[in-house]
């Protein structure tokens, strides 16, 4: 390899290592939007379960039970999902 073709290869390494770096965090920044939208949601679904949809409304068995249905989505969360089914929050 000429002095010329390995000048021409370290190049192109350099060159690719910023883009390389981009792209890295912009896949880090799209999995921290993904997870604070899961988080956010499931927050929401737990308030549901727990207050409605009106807070001032009753509580629909029917609504509970997809809101429960759609826990099972949130496995990160098992945990305090268990609790909180339990009663024991």
């Amino acid at each position: 390899m000429t002095f010329s073709e390995l000048t021409g290869v370290v190049s192109a390494v350099l060159a690719a290592i910023p883009l390389l770096w981009l792209a890295f965090q912009y896949i880090l920044q799209k999995r921290q939007e993904q997870k604070n939208r899961r988080f956010e949601t499931y927050h929401a679904l737990i308030k549901e379960l727990v207050e409605g949809e009106d807070s001032k409304g009753p509580l629909f068995l029917d609504r509970q039970l997809a809101v429960v249905f759609e826990l099972r989505r949130f496995v990160e969360y098992y945990e305090p999902s268990l609790r909180i089914l339990r009663g024991a929050a």
